[in-house]
């Protein structure tokens, strides 16, 4: 059974992606701050990553929901052990990790936004996602290798590679430079791995407004 990481599954589309792959027949590792146990993250925000273990297993599908800070770079390795010890492979990364929608502020050019508040976007939506992929990829290459099969990496983002060329001044200073980052990750790590078993790219999965 191929194995799929979600690291931001708590809500939104991380959740879905991570029902949907359990649904396809991939275990999933969905990994999140917020808990029933340990309490909400900074945000404050009522789901839990338990739920999304609730939904999974409701949706017939297996897989694993697991209190994990993907800041944390000891957090981060201490799962691909687990992944390591529990299944034996990795064959997809999905990177839905953010969360500073706290901290953005609306029309804010770099000197009026708040300084805290925007670097701490860039920890939760770059850092993250550099902190997974350096853990991750070796993992993905290894089972591609014994498996004779290819890995994939997904960086999830907001707004199209041409959409992203321009700075966006309608959504702050740094969120568009956390999403612009976002997608020169995908250009790095494709430029680096052309020539293994491992394709990176990037997915933006829209708006919904309303029910």
């Amino acid at each position: 059974m191929p194995v799929a990481l979600v690291a931001g599954a708590t809500r939104g589309a991380g959740r879905a992606i991570a029902v949907e792959l359990a649904r396809a027949g991939f275990y999933v590792y969905a990994t999140g701050r917020s808990s029933r146990v340990t309490g909400a993250s900074e945000l404050g925000r009522p789901e839990t990553i338990e739920e999304t273990g609730d939904l999974i297993r409701a949706a017939g599908g297996t897989g694993t929901a697991r209190v994990v800070d993907h800041e944390d770079p000891g957090q981060v390795a201490a799962l691909m052990d687990v992944i390591g010890d529990e299944r034996g492979r990795l064959d997809l990364l999905v990177n839905d990790i953010f969360g500073g929608d706290r901290y953005m502020q609306w029309d804010k050019p770099l000197w009026e936004h708040d300084w805290p508040g925007g670097l701490r976007m860039l920890e939760m939506g770059v850092h993250t996602h550099l902190i997974s992929c350096r853990a991750a990829i070796p993992v993905l290459l290894a089972t591609a290798a014994a498996q004779g099969t290819r890995g994939l990496v997904v960086e999830m983002t907001d707004g199209t590679a041409q959409a992203n060329a321009t700075y966006r001044p309608n959504v702050g200073f740094y969120y568009d430079l956390v999403k612009a980052s976002v997608g020169r990750i995908v250009i790095g790590l494709a430029a680096e791995l052309a020539n293994l078993p491992v394709t990176a790219l990037g997915v933006t999965p829209g708006w919904q407004i309303g029910r």
